[in-house]
């Protein structure tokens, strides 16, 4: 209700009371020339508290029907908050997972002790940090290393684009001079970040990946 109106209603609801005081003033007078005030006021008086009783309880109620529409308003708000921050969610996570890396690699061949490496980010989106290395497993059991391989110096690939291929190369340390690598016993292993710096997944190599052990 708007100020105007509440003040409005407050003086009417005086001449109210004031014209219903002054009836009764008059209607109960003892002498036809004399007016009972004393009547008149405790009438008044009366009529005015149940006046005010009634409007405080109009106010209380008018009060409570805003609140309860304030905190309906709260209410909806937050729920419509929640499901744009839900959505918001979804769509970052489709994207993440649109444009996440996925490198493969394998080697494609070697000489003395250089391995020939090709690695292809097959992803939406760019491998940064590659870091590679490799595995050489034995002759009689593939889930085994070959003791003969005493060490790999690892490459890191600061970044390979989707869609892009690098050919590194992985220098082995033979602990037998003798010993001939075996390039096909030689699997890539390593991993990356995607874009947000975040650990996004380890090299596949198809040649190799049931051989995994990690």
């Amino acid at each position: 209700m708007g100020k105007g109106k509440t003040v409005a209603s407050l003086v009417g609801a005086a001449l109210v009371v004031a014209a219903a005081s002054v009836a009764v003033g008059f209607a109960s007078r003892v002498e036809p020339q004399e007016f009972n005030w004393e009547v008149m006021s405790i009438f008044g008086t009366a009529l005015g508290t149940t006046l005010l009783a009634l409007g405080t309880s109009w106010l209380a109620a008018s009060t409570y029907q805003d609140v309860r529409a304030t905190q309906r308003l709260t209410e909806l708000t937050a729920t419509q908050v929640e499901a744009s921050q839900e959505a918001n969610r979804l769509m970052q996570r489709e994207q993440d997972e649109r444009l996440a890396p996925a490198v493969i690699g394998a080697v494609i061949g070697g000489a003395g002790d250089v391995a020939h490496v090709e690695l292809t980010n097959v992803g939406g989106g760019p491998a940064v940090g590659v870091a590679l290395s490799a595995r050489y497993f034995s002759a009689s059991n593939p889930l085994k290393d070959d003791a003969d391989l005493s060490s790999v110096a690892s490459v890191t690939i600061p970044y390979i684009g989707p869609g892009t291929t690098e050919d590194p190369d992985l220098h082995l340390t033979i602990a037998h001079n003798q010993v001939t690598i075996d390039f096909d016993r030689v699997r890539v292993t390593g991993e990356y970040l995607d874009r947000h710096g975040r650990l996004a997944g380890r090299i596949i190599d198809l040649r190799h990946e049931s051989l995994r052990s990690e």
